[in-house]
């Protein structure tokens, strides 16, 4: 598989994650082991690009090709089914 990944190179598939270092919970980079900050401080909103299969999907920390007011209002939807079916269940029979 060689020649498929293992390295960052054109051709080859890669999924990579870039973190913006910028943000003030990130501010601790210095002398601070890199991979310990990333472990413990880092967040879902330290993620500025995200490339899986060499498919940009996240840039500049916004989804690319999401409908997000479409995914809102299907998990909407979900949640109130859950609910109701839960409210359904403790009802007495």
């Amino acid at each position: 598989m060689d020649d498929q990944i293992g390295s960052i190179t054109p051709g080859k598939r890669a999924d990579l994650i870039l973190l913006d270092p910028s943000a003030l919970n990130m501010a601790l980079a210095g002398d601070t082991d890199p991979y310990a900050l990333i472990v413990y401080s880092a967040t879902p909103a330290n993620v500025d690009t995200v490339i899986v299969d060499g498919v940009v999907v996240k840039r500049g920390g916004r989804l690319l090709g999401v409908d997000i007011p479409r995914v809102m209002k299907e998990a909407r939807a979900s949640i109130d089914a859950i609910l109701e079916r839960a409210a359904a269940q403790s009802r007495p029979q």
